[in-house]
């Protein structure tokens, strides 16, 4: 039955079609369906966290191009699912047959939740502060009504730990220009950029290398920790080695290097590169 044909007036559609089709698809399957986030998640082909990540960024645009009014104009589950299908998706049909009054409740019960989150308020992020820690820095993130907390640098994300009094923390963090990202438990977020000062710019040391056993150990230092799994020796023809053995403890590697020239390549846990030359010369 049309809404008109009870002289009603129908809400203003939410914009589903300018949703990316993942995000489209995860709303209409948590929202309109009731599923699980490890349903969509198995519908989808991705992970859990990828889906409450795609909701979280759907509601937030939803709010941005309805600028600012979905309390109000949230529409009922029945003028959200039209909205779907006039966006040209079609979810996968449920398992069973859900009766058309607890299929309505479920809606209802699925958009008074979405308001609720709406109307809670925007995270806060009152301090940013940057200490030296383990030949780095440890950022801790002072945060009001914030869920989650990470940092953008350099291109990748960086999930903050959750502590007591509202403090999120990382450690450790390399230099340099950085962003902190807090997000509410209604997908708000709110951004502060700040420049995190203190940290170990050098790459690993090469402090002693020797023969055992037929193999070529290296001793290696560096204040942040030697990211060993990038430990490799390049020999002029362009083959590669990784070590065979490593003791993290000890802070050294062997390798099973026939004799020659190599480029020694390494780097810490800030990500700081270094390399240089290194001979492998076997005893007469």
């Amino acid at each position: 039955m049309c809404i008109r044909d009870r002289g009603l007036t129908p809400p203003p559609p939410v914009p589903l079609a300018a949703l990316p089709e993942r995000r489209r698809q995860a709303v209409v399957l948590h929202y309109f369906q009731g599923r699980k986030v490890g349903e969509i998640a198995a519908l989808l082909h991705c992970s859990p966290g990828t889906v409450k990540r795609d909701l979280q960024l759907a509601r937030a645009q939803l709010r941005r191009e309805m600028d600012g009014f979905l309390p109000a104009f949230l529409p009922a589950g029945l003028v959200l699912s039209a909205a779907g299908r006039r966006a040209g998706f079609r979810p996968p049909p449920p398992p069973h047959t859900v009766p058309l009054p607890a299929a309505a409740l479920a809606g209802i019960a699925a958009v008074g939740g979405c308001v609720a989150l709406a109307l809670l308020p925007a995270p806060q992020i009152d301090s940013v502060r940057s200490t030296p820690a383990g030949g780095g820095a440890q950022v801790s993130v002072q945060a009001e009504g914030a869920g989650q907390v990470w940092l953008e640098q350099g291109g990748r994300t960086l999930p903050c730990r959750p502590g007591e009094g509202g403090v999120f923390t990382l450690s450790p963090v390399a230099p340099g220009p950085c962003t902190a990202v807090a997000a509410g438990a209604n997908g708000r977020t709110v951004r502060v950029d700040f420049s995190v000062g203190d940290g170990d710019l050098s790459s690993p040391v090469l402090a002693e290398s020797w023969g055992e056993n037929g193999l070529v150990a290296l001793r290696l230092q560096d204040p942040s920790g030697v990211d060993w799994g990038t430990l490799s020796l390049t020999g002029e023809d362009g083959t590669t080695l990784s070590p065979c053995q490593v003791d993290e403890a000890a802070e050294v590697a062997w390798f099973d290097a026939p004799a020659g020239r190599y480029t020694l390549s390494v780097c810490d846990q800030l990500g700081n590169r270094g390399s240089g030359p290194f001979w492998v010369e076997l005893p007469q």
